[in-house]
């Protein structure tokens, strides 16, 4: 009976037991924000449920990206995720820097200003933006011109005047016009003789001068009276032709500076 008291006893002492469980795992404190890449890798955040788990990376808004997204307008390609810039200063990558609304195209995998567009400074791979640009070209002209021996001994190029002196009307005229997409500041123009077999070109001054420039698609023409002049005894013998040249110092930036000259039909021979 003892024992059995005892037993008990012992029973009473300890009580019923009791169990435990660990308290529950959390990755953050609820409220908490932090930044998080959002699927088209630019910058959002996450934030931390009331459970201690970090959501889903949302919708990229709440934080500020680091990078600007393409089509997003920037000064410089380094804000740039694709560290790119099309011509309207857009962020882009790729192709997509380089196609016509950015005046430029791909050509064998190479970024090409399109027609009436040149490179800007600092155009790379990086900065694909393309400047629009005049485009200088001699459209129509009409010479009168007296060879060595004809007159004196040198050679007259002459805008409705005789090398005498006297104004004429002899319906010359000299047209430059500017087929680019951007005006041309002032700019020269040579009246002098082309060599037919060399291509090389000679003229003396006076030159026709474009003082306020041609606007894009227009035209400055020339009446005169004018005549320039010059010896020939340092050209060599040969077969030559009148000829035109538009911004003879090549003071204007142009788009094709390759037709600048425009050389007449008629030939005639200097020795």
């Amino acid at each position: 009976m003892r024992a059995m008291i005892l037993s008990l006893g012992l029973l009473a002492a300890c009580g019923a037991p009791t169990s435990s469980t660990s308290p529950p795992q959390t990755d953050c404190v609820a409220s908490t924000i932090r930044n998080c890449v959002c699927p088209d890798t630019s910058a959002g955040s996450q934030s931390c449920t009331t459970t201690g788990r970090w959501g889903v990376c949302g919708d990229c808004a709440g934080i500020a990206p680091t990078c600007k997204k393409d089509a997003m307008s920037s000064s410089s390609a380094n804000d740039c995720c694709s560290k790119e810039l099309d011509d309207f200063g857009n962020c882009c990558t790729g192709d997509a820097c380089c196609n016509s609304r950015n005046h430029s195209g791909a050509v064998a995998s190479s970024c090409v200003c399109d027609t009436g567009y040149v490179e800007s400074i600092g155009f790379s791979a990086n900065d694909r933006r393309c400047v629009a640009a005049p485009d200088l070209e001699p459209s129509d002209w009409n010479l009168a011109y007296w060879a060595p021996g004809t007159y004196d001994a040198n050679m007259w190029i002459c805008l409705n005047r005789h090398p005498n002196g006297t104004a004429q009307s002899n319906g010359n005229m000299v047209k430059v016009a500017n087929n680019g997409t951007a005006a041309a500041g002032s700019y020269g123009v040579a009246l002098g003789v082309q060599n037919v077999s060399s291509g090389k070109f000679s003229y003396s001054t006076p030159v026709l001068v474009a003082t306020t420039g041609t606007p894009a698609g227009s035209v400055t023409q020339w009446l005169g009276p004018l005549c320039v002049t010059f010896s020939t005894t340092s050209l060599p013998a040969g077969t030559y032709r009148l000829a035109v040249v538009a911004d003879i110092d090549g003071a204007v930036g142009e788009s094709d500076g390759t037709n600048n000259l425009s050389a007449g039909a008629s030939t005639f021979y200097l020795n």
